[in-house]
């Protein structure tokens, strides 16, 4: 029942970090349509066929991002991230609709005078957009790792096996378990890395993943080299490892970029 729960949570997350990704895709080509109207809407049917794909690109962003926010509702997640990504994309599409009304195509320095009052004004809306992608992403790994532990516990060598208990060696059989944790650890790198990408950590975090990584591939080829108890209990306890060390790898990327700030209230 429960990893039939942690699988249902684990699909709507992901479904909630496509509509995400899918937002940031889209948001980055209304601001490249915003450029070519800019550049090529000197021309009156070019001006239109340009605002009308800006104008669906904007509408596609925040259905996105609403679809989003409605799945984290569902799966308990605050919304505040997806709340202000809506809101400060729509008051960019305020700015975007009010600078059209300054855009001359008769005027050789139109694009000039339009960006300057456009210039920059994306970037709250990216950075907003990214974090709601983000949340996700990190609330996908946690998921994951849930899913891993929950694995580990109840992998056990066939000598460890009590009638009547299920485990995932009675189901799986005895290396099909170790299988199902490998193929859950890729999927946690994965997810980890996703988040390192949207963070944009630096390179020695990829490092630090892919050797944590490796430790657990080597404990999983221990294991079905030398299937004993002693073995499993070494992969479960780098499992548990790896858990432990991402979350501090992921702590030192973030105070190395961001810095630690001590507020105390008098």
């Amino acid at each position: 029942q429960r990893m039939e729960e942690t699988r249902v949570l684990s699909g709507t997350i992901q479904q909630a970090i496509n509509h995400a990704r899918k937002s940031q895709i889209l948001f980055k080509t209304q601001v490249q349509g915003w450029k070519n109207l800019l550049i090529r809407g000197g021309d009156a049917a070019d001006f239109d066929t340009y605002r009308n794909a800006l104008q669906a690109n904007a509408k596609a962003v925040q259905e996105e991002l609403g679809n989003a926010s409605a799945l984290m509702v569902s799966v308990g997640m605050p919304t505040a991230e997806a709340e202000v990504a809506i809101a400060s994309h729509q008051a960019l599409d305020k700015v975007y609709a009010d600078a059209l009304e300054k855009y001359d195509p008769r005027d050789p320095q139109r694009v000039q005078t339009v960006d300057k009052i456009v210039r920059g004004v994306d970037r709250e809306a990216a950075k907003n957009i990214d974090a709601v992608a983000a949340s996700l992403l990190v609330r996908g790994d946690a998921v994951e790792k849930d899913f891993a532990i929950e694995a580990a516990n109840r992998r056990r060598s066939t000598a460890q096996e009590i009638e009547g208990v299920d485990s995932y060696t009675k189901i799986f059989g005895t290396y099909g378990a170790a299988n199902v944790v490998l193929l859950v650890r890729v999927i946690d790198t994965g997810m980890v890395a996703l988040v390192g990408w949207h963070l944009r950590a630096s390179a020695w975090f990829y490092v630090a993943l892919i050797v944590l990584f490796c430790v657990c591939l080597i404990a999983y080829f221990q294991y079905r080299i030398q299937t004993t108890p002693k073995s499993a209990k070494r992969m479960e306890t780098y499992a548990g490892l790896y858990i432990i060390a991402f979350d501090l790898i992921l702590a030192v990327e973030l105070i190395s970029r961001h810095g630690v700030e001590l507020k105390f209230s008098t």
